[in-house]
């Protein structure tokens, strides 16, 4: 899932970028001030893995160059094959982003290439297999497609490689994704620049230089505020520090997420904890908020933004923008009303930070909030560190799992003269990959670590540990022919390259010291904590024993975390009393539609209510499955004499899930996989855009140094009359040491170069508008898509499953909301937007995935070109909606336990790490006895019997005594009180997709309405405003709307009585035939 902390300022992008969330990331974080000074605009999809070391030097040759919007111009000076000498550009670099201009002067850059004289070309075809040509110095394997054959070329050899750029050659790769538009993409090797286009990153110390160039530029402006008279300029002025701040902030967030150079990923961090310190400071300067505050009072006041005053629907694009052009006072309206929601939210999250408090509970609201960063990192740290692990014999109990999956785990051995009954052996592993030092067989978890009974001895062979990550290729609605194999009791491979993976492993190794090597062995896997293993195991593996202990080990770890979440509940609720709010969800929820818990609790207790009947049908469908596939008699039939029957159990769901879709729609996994190979999908969304938009998503080449891995590419988003509107990065395949689920991150924020403004500082005519303005008035925005799909093997493409698909489009959305929106102002560009609105564009992309009439325009058999089957598309459809209610109530769940946490009555801490409460014979009792209101409120409960009293309500799913998966949900970080927005979207998203597309899914007028009435505004308009526009009042359930004072000071404008409004949710219920 992908969510996004509402960027609240500076020192709170430590949180969600050293964090690393599932979310949007990057200067967002908590209630720090000066929430768009810096403002992230990244998002990512899942739990986020460790920043693990990457491995070799990725280190790109560079010398001056010039670097303007969209363009890159560069002398390559010197490059000496495999030599690794140090070659000096003599020129001076000039560097020009927007309105900052800096100068670097040229510097010694080391270079390691391949061949200076050679190209460094490779070649593959479908037909006739591949040949390869391996630089060994530069660790460089590049594809290019034969003639006559398809290319499915992928690009490896990075790790551990000292340059992937061939310095001074003609040097071409062709990525998977590379290929989509006709086929294949050559990426010419022209002038060298710097990482993500930036000349200065041509080396990892660039970092250094741009930050310390970054506060040098800041300070500057901060004068230039200090002299102007408080205007429309200081609001200018401000925005210009957050897009000089945001250039360094944004790269280096994503390159620590990415590069597989550990010295550049370094750097990154070195130069986000420098700049993040600073901002520390502008947040509490009382200087700039006073202007601030000044500049409010004195900027003419805008017309409010109300659906009358957006284009009216039926207008095109170019009528609105040819109208623009004309008279320019439209437009200038706009830009006013931008700048008062600019001001108006700095100063909301200057006073957030407490800046306008006295000066002894300033200074604690600055404590709280640095406590507040440290506990988050190191929660989040926790997650990421651990390196839980149990053991499992033998291997066939996994042979189920999809080989993208096999290929994390970690074959061992024992002896079977020492070897004891059963398969429970598990163990604590150390960090250094994975390996332990001792064999378990005991799968209690006790004090956070398990319990050690040395009995046998393990010996773990040559395949490595949970260092590189992949995503899944299974889905809960494919896979027919492996569940029906696995569920008759077999342990057959749902790939045959998955039981070659397995019986590959068993091969390897080798016995350890203490193990008699000419003894039988039983032969087994490790298996790690990381998420997609365990929820692989939880999907795909029949024994139900391997299943319990797997979820034990994905829901007892990290322990320590209890405490610090304990703490971080604590610190926001002193938080939230200190800038006199009621609670830290009432502080939160201030600038977003809901406005109060109240509101926000009423939303998702009716929506529980309405779910909860079909949730407990469904529960009792797949318990009368488990019965039925375990061969148990049916109660009622036998009386109660005899078995008792089966109980659906918290490691259970998933299996039955799967095998009831599978047996009911007879769908396979990897017959929907192969009508999605990558190339395809990523011209179906070039497809998708020029349909709805009129935009065309095309390959452009890259330069040495541009990029960080060979197999990422990158496209232009264009326009025919309005020419580049931004860029997309692809980086799709996994990698050691890469943020291991699905993201967006931006790189660089749109917006106006210059506003023209007199001496006094008000805004003069407007000749173009801003939707409508060349890369030569307007900065274009920058992205990149981050994603883990399984790179291509020498027989087959890169293949996706259904939902990974469906991610691929959800991450789209993300970029076209940031591609498209053309604000004048950096701070309020693209996705940074509301909390609760910032997930629409990208849930609504969803809807396009599970529409033939769009599917069979490029979904195609890898093999044959056929498209896909309506049938298949159909039978897709159909899973999607048995057990959605049980989905859908999981994340109403986790929202309202959420809301519990950080409500008026959180819980108190925990007795003791492991709730043993929750074990007791009064546990049942004491769940019962919970908090009717507030989300499942504190009243005396730990956060773990919090958690387990709503899971039982709603859910009808026992806790697992020893459990607390609570400690795992790195959302708490930088979504905390948040997280109930995801489900908000959805409704919203369920709303267009009807009102907009469900008659026609490639309407270009529909298109154009979604882009002038929403995407073009980004963070600019109001969401409910822009919502309305195109839903009509109707869109909004006033009946869950609560009024009240926020709470805060009436003076600041933070406690002013508002109404907040919930999003109707009949057509997403009706979506899941609830």
């Amino acid at each position: 899932m992908h969510r996004r902390k509402p960027v609240a300022s500076l020192v709170s992008h430590v949180i969600a970028a050293a964090s690393r969330q599932n979310y949007q990331r990057g200067c967002g974080g908590d209630s720090a001030p000066l929430r768009r000074l810096v403002s992230g605009s990244n998002h990512a999809e899942s739990s986020i893995q460790p920043r693990r070391e990457g491995s070799g030097l990725a280190t790109a040759v560079g010398s001056g160059s010039s670097l303007g919007a969209g363009s890159v111009r560069g002398l390559l000076e010197d490059a000496r094959a495999g030599s690794g000498a140090r070659s000096v550009s003599g020129s001076d670099a000039d560097f020009r982003s927007g309105d900052v201009a800096g100068s670097a002067t040229g510097s010694g850059v080391r270079s390691s290439a391949a061949s200076a004289a050679g190209s460094a070309w490779g070649l593959r075809s479908a037909a006739g297999g591949s040949v390869r040509r391996r630089y060994a110095r530069a660790g460089v394997v590049s594809y290019l497609p034969g003639k006559g054959g398809r290319s499915y070329g992928s690009i490896n050899g990075l790790a551990g490689s000292a340059a992937w750029n061939a310095a001074g050659s003609a040097a071409s790769s062709v990525a998977e994704s590379g290929g989509a538009m006709a086929g294949v993409e050559v990426r010419r090797v022209n002038a060298a620049t710097g990482l993500f286009g930036y000349e200065e990153l041509s080396e990892p110390k660039g970092f250094h230089r741009m930050a310390a160039d970054a506060i040098a530029r800041t300070e500057a402006l901060l004068r230039e505020v200090a002299a102007a008279p408080p205007s429309l300029r200081t609001v200018c002025l401000l925005d210009e520090m957050s897009d000089n701040l945001c250039r360094v902030l944004d790269a280096a967030e994503l390159c620590r997420n990415v590069h597989p150079n550990r010295e550049f990923v370094e750097a990154a961090n070195e130069a986000f904890v420098k700049l993040s310190t600073y901002v520390q400071a502008l947040n509490s300067n009382q200087q700039l908020y006073r202007l601030l505050v000044a500049a409010i009072q004195a900027m003419p006041p805008a017309a409010s933004t109300s659906p009358s005053s957006l284009p009216p629907a039926g207008k095109s694009q170019q009528s609105q923008q040819q109208g623009a052009g004309r008279a320019g006072g439209g437009e200038r309206e706009e830009v006013l009303r931008e700048a008062h929601r600019v001001a108006q939210l700095l100063r909301l999250d200057f006073e957030r930070g407490g800046v306008h408090l006295p000066d002894d509970r300033r200074e604690e609201v600055q404590r709280l909030t640095g406590e507040i960063t440290r506990t988050s990192i190191e929660f989040n740290a926790n997650i990421h560190s651990d390196s839980s692990s149990i053991e499992v014999f033998p291997r066939s109990s996994l042979h189920a799992l999809p080989p993208n999956v096999h290929a994390m785990l970690q074959p061992i051995q024992r002896s079977k003269a020492t070897s004891t009954s059963g398969s429970s052996s598990s163990s604590r592993s150390s960090s250094d990959g994975g390996r332990s030092s001792g064999s378990f067989n005991s799968d209690a978890v006790t004090g956070g670590s398990f319990a050690d009974n040395s009995a046998g001895s393990c010996t773990d062979t040559s395949r490595p540990g949970p260092g590189a990550t992949a995503s899944s290729s299974s889905n809960d609605g494919e896979g027919a022919e492996c569940r029906e194999k696995v569920g008759n009791g077999g342990n057959a491979s749902c790939s045959s390259s998955s039981s070659s993976s397995s019986s590959s492993g068993s091969g390897g190794g080798g016995s350890s010291s203490g193990t008699n090597s000419g003894a039988p062995k039983d032969l087994g896997y490790r298996v790690f904590s990381d998420p997609l293993v365990t929820s692989s195991v939880l999907k795909w593996v029949d024994d139900e024993e391997v299943r319990r202990r797997v979820y034990v080990l994905a829901n007892a770890s990290p322990g320590s975390n209890l405490h610090q979440l304990d703490r971080l509940i604590d610190l926001r609720s002193q938080l939230a009393k200190e800038l006199s709010f009621p609670s830290y969800a009432h502080l939160i929820n201030v600038p977003l539609m809901a406005k109060t818990p109240d509101t926000v609790n009423s939303f998702l207790h009716n929506l529980g209510a309405q779910l909860t009947p079909k949730v407990f049908q469904e529960l009792q469908q797949l318990g009368a499955l488990k019965r039925q596939h375990r061969g148990e008699r049916d109660a009622s039939r036998d009386g109660g004499s005899g078995n008792e029957p089966s109980v659906l159990h918290a490691w259970d769901r998933s299996f039955y899930s799967g095998l009831a879709k599978a047996r009911r729609f007879h769908l396979d996994s990897r017959v929907i996989s192969s009508y999605f190979p990558l190339h395809a999908c990523v011209r179906g969304m070039a497809l998708l855009v020029k349909s709805l938009f009129n935009v065309h998503l095309e390959p452009v080449p890259t330069s040495p140094g541009e990029v960080w891995a060979p197999d990422v590419t990158k496209y232009s988003l264009t326009h025919p009359v309005q020419g580049p509107l931004g860029f997309i990065y692809l980086d799709l395949h996994p990698r050691r040491g890469k943020f291991s689920h699905a993201a967006h991150f931006t790189i660089r924020c749109g917006r106006r170069k210059q506003l023209p403004l007199d001496r006094k500082g008000h805004l003069l005519p407007l000749s173009v508008p801003s939707h409508n303005s060349s890369s030569d008035d307007y900065q274009l925005p920058v992205v990149a898509l981050v994603c883990n799909f399984a790179a291509s093997s020498r027989s087959s493409p890169c293949l996706l499953a259904h939902h990974d698909v469906e991610t691929l489009f959800h991450e789209l959305g993300h970029a076209l909301h940031s591609l498209l929106s053309r604000t004048a102002f950096q701070h309020l560009s693209g996705t940074r937007a509301a909390l609760d609105f910032v997930e629409v564009p990208s849930n609504l992309l969803e809807y396009f995935v599970w529409d033939h009439r769009f599917l069979g325009q490029f979904a195609v058999h890898h093999a044959t070109g056929d498209p896909i089957p309506r049938s298949l598309v159909d039978s897709l459809r159909a899973s999607k909606s048995m057990l959605a209610a049980s989905d859908l109530q999981t994340q109403v769940v986790y929202s309202l336990m959420d809301q519990a946490y950080f409500g008026v009555n959180p819980p108190h801490p925990a007795s003791s790490l492991l709730s043993p409460s929750l074990s007791s014979p009064a546990a049942a009792a004491a769940i019962a006895a919970g908090a009717a209101g507030g989300g499942g409120g504190g009243n005396g409960r730990d956060t773990t019997a919090v958690m387990a009293d709503l899971m039982g309500r709603y859910m009808g799913v026992a806790h697992v005594p020893g459990t607390y998966w609570q400690s795992r949900f790195a959302h708490l970080t930088a979504y905390g009180a948040g997280y109930y927005t995801y489900i908000y979207a959805k409704c919203f998203a369920a709303q267009l997709w009807r009102r907009l597309f469900e008659e026609d899914p490639l309407n270009p007028e529909a298109g154009e309405l979604l882009r002038s009435h929403l995407l073009r505004y980004g963070g600019a308009g109001d969401p409910r405003t822009l919502l309305e526009s195109l839903l009509g009042p109707s869109a909004f359930d006033l009946s869950h709307g609560s009024r009240g004072n926020g709470g805060g000071s009436n003076s600041s404008g933070i406690g002013e009585s508002v109404t907040g409004v919930c999003p109707r949710t009949d057509e997403l219920l009706e979506d899941m035939e609830v």
